[in-house]
C-alpha cells in the first residue's frame, strides 16, 4: 500500500483506471456523492488506516488534482457532504480541528477546534448538513461521549460519565 495509486473502478464493467499517483501513501479515499471527484489523504505513514498529511482532490474525468494543505495541521479524515463540499478533521499540535474544503478552489474554512480528543486513534468525524459534524469525544477529565458541532456550537448528545469514572478521576 505504500505505493498504491488512487484508482477509480467502473461499477458496471469492473474496469479500473488510475486517477492519481504519489511517491508516498494515499489513505482513506472517499468519492463525491455525484461521482465527479475523489479525495484522499496523502502522507508518508506506516499503517493502512492511520494517515495524517494533506488532502488531495481529484477530478475523476480529467484527472486534474488539487493538493490542499491545512495550515500547521495534518488531515486525518475526509468526508463528502451532500452538497459536494468536502469536510475534514485534522490534528494541530495535539488539538483537533474540524473544517471544510471547497473542492473546486481548494479554499478551506476552519469551523471548530478543541484540545480534547475526537475519534479513536486520530481525529475523525461524520459530516452532516452544511457545516455539522458528529463524533466521539473524550479527554483527561471527560469520559467518552457522543457529540455534535453545528454552526460552531458543540453539544453533548450522550455521555458515558458515571460515578466510577468520577471517583477514579478524583484519586489522580
Amino acid at each position: 500500500w505504500y505505493t498504491a495509486p488512487l484508482v477509480s473502478i467502473d461499477v458496471t464493467t469492473g474496469e479500473d483506471r488510475v486517477i492519481a499517483t504519489s511517491d508516498v501513501q494515499f489513505g482513506l479515499p472517499a468519492g463525491a456523492p455525484d461521482g465527479s471527484r475523489a479525495a484522499a489523504i496523502e502522507a508518508p505513514c506506516s499503517d493502512r488506516q492511520l494517515v495524517s498529511g494533506r488532502a488531495v482532490v481529484v477530478d475523476v474525468t480529467s484527472g486534474a488534482t488539487r493538493t490542499v494543505e491545512i495550515e500547521d495541521a495534518d488531515v486525518t479524515w475526509l468526508g463528502w457532504r451532500a452538497d459536494g463540499s468536502l469536510a475534514y478533521a485534522a490534528l494541530r499540535r495535539g488539538d483537533t480541528v474540524l473544517g471544510g474544503i471547497d473542492p473546486a478552489t481548494g479554499a478551506r474554512t476552519e469551523l471548530w477546534s478543541t484540545s480534547e480528543s475526537v475519534g479513536a486513534w486520530e481525529p475523525s468525524a461524520a459530516a452532516f448538513g452544511s457545516d455539522g459534524f458528529a463524533f466521539v469525544r473524550h479527554g483527561f477529565d471527560r469520559p467518552l461521549e457522543v457529540a455534535v458541532v453545528e454552526g460552531g456550537v458543540d453539544r453533548t448528545v450522550a455521555s458515558f460519565r458515571h460515578e466510577g469514572h468520577d471517583h477514579a478521576r478524583s484519586l489522580i
